[in-house]
């Protein structure tokens, strides 16, 4: 029964097992020297972080090989920064060697974040006559890169940049039928808030953890700075990028990382609701900080690309500003 239950959740089931091998890890360490009087075993914490913790995640969750390697990546730099935290700076032998490697790779991060907003810069340049800066953004990308994983994922994060810095929304200009969902219940003030609670959190942040740990304060800031940037571009997305409904196929935007292409021949039904759908395996969501007002069935095994690659999906739940009117173009596309 027990393999059943986490193989039907196998996320939740690894991130209790990490955290509890973080938890416990931190604790051993910082109550070392109360018990003995040896040098703390750092081996020990880097034999979980390193090699118990990623292995976990290949058993439990079964991962594509690209996204093994992703993950392992992610992994390995948390544990960095788990020990980092953990062991008290005197028992630190030779953990700074890793600290001072996580250095490096953290550059060649902000090396292909600095790389990416260049190329974003000289987009927006080059096509500051197009009717639509995504699009123009979107296109040189897709001729630049042929796998389609790794294509959407340099889209999106051109997207955030875009949409953070170019504050002219007369530079994304979307067909007069397309539909936003910033206004359905504040969804568009929702975000706003947030960013400005984000903005009053940073520096509180920063100084707090820097009592404890610089390094820590550091990393924790930098991500903070980023998720700050993600935030205003979200924002900004939400207020100006529009869905459409095209020829043969409904094209779904929804923020920064919402880009959802449904052929019209897949879906069953459409109908009006008024709830905030719980999170499900095949269904997938679209309504920022909203309650959802459209809801697509689509055939049984369909298959949509997502932002984190194909997945079967059954319903696709909407929070869009004119539901009625979008519900009666769809209507009118698809022939019903």
């Amino acid at each position: 029964m027990q393999a059943t239950s986490s193989h039907r959740r196998p996320l939740p089931a690894f991130l209790c097992a990490a955290a509890a091998i973080y938890v416990a890890n931190i604790f051993l360490a910082r109550t070392h020297a109360q018990w003995s009087t040896e040098p703390f075993p750092e081996w020990a914490v880097a034999f979980d972080v390193f090699l118990l913790i990623p292995v976990l995640y290949l058993l439990i969750l079964r991962p594509t090989f690209r996204k093994a390697g992703l993950a392992a990546f992610a992994l390995v730099s948390l544990g960095i920064l788990v020990g980092s935290f953990a062991i008290p700076p005197d028992e630190k032998a030779w953990w700074t060697t890793f600290e001072q490697v996580r250095w490096i790779y953290l550059g060649a991060l902000a090396a292909a974040q600095i790389t990416v907003i260049g190329a974003v810069l000289r987009d927006i340049r080059r096509n500051r006559h197009a009717p639509n800066l995504e699009f123009a953004i979107e296109g040189a990308i897709a001729r630049r890169v042929r796998e389609p994983a790794i294509r959407r994922l340099l889209q999106a994060d051109a997207r955030m940049w875009a949409y953070a810095l170019v504050r002219n929304h007369a530079r994304f200009t979307w067909p007069a039928e397309a539909f936003f969902g910033a206004k359905h219940d504040s969804n568009a003030s929702n975000q706003q808030a947030f960013l400005l609670l984000m903005v009053a959190e940073v520096p509180i942040a920063h100084f707090f953890i820097h009592l404890l740990s610089p390094t820590a304060a550091i990393v924790v800031s930098a991500l903070s700075l980023y998720g700050l940037v993600f935030l205003l571009a979200e924002y900004r997305a939400t207020l100006y990028r529009g869905s459409t409904l095209q020829c043969d196929h409904l094209h779904v935007r929804s923020g920064v990382l919402g880009d959802l292409i449904v052929p019209y021949a897949c879906v069953r039904s459409i109908e009006r609701v008024s709830h905030r759908p719980r999170r499900a395996r095949r269904a997938l969501r679209y309504t920022g900080t909203g309650t959802a007002n459209v809801k697509l069935v689509l055939d049984a095994g369909t298959r949509l690309d997502t932002l984190a690659g194909s997945r079967e999906v059954d319903v696709v739940y909407l929070g869009l500003d004119e539901p009625e009117r979008f519900l009666a173009e769809l209507r009118s596309r698809l022939g019903t």
